[in-house]
């Protein structure tokens, strides 16, 4: 069995829908704990809303390489338990 590129893993339609469901879920947390501040004193800057941005970046690529290293594994425990009927045979009847 051939692994797929880690980059074709982590823009799998699967893999991008839940790290943006993580990242939307969990991006605005941890925007109100680290810019809360700013955010309610109504002084948000260009860089403050980069920083912002890239605050959401940190879930979507936790999930993303998470998720790739998960498929990674479960493709390598496929490929150690192989097929369990060899090639050319069929199963046994009880």
């Amino acid at each position: 069995m051939s692994r797929a590129p880690r980059r074709y893993l982590a823009f799998r339609q699967s893999v991008v829908v839940r790290a943006a469901v993580i990242a939307a879920i969990v991006g605005p947390v941890l925007a109100i704990i680290n810019h809360g501040d700013t955010l309610l004193a109504g002084e948000l800057h260009l860089s403050e809303a980069v920083k912002i941005i890239i605050t959401f970046l940190v879930p979507y690529t936790v999930s993303t390489v998470s998720s790739v290293f998960s498929i990674r594994e479960q493709e390598a425990l496929l490929s150690q338990l192989g097929d369990p009927t060899p090639v050319g045979s069929s199963p046994s009847s009880p």
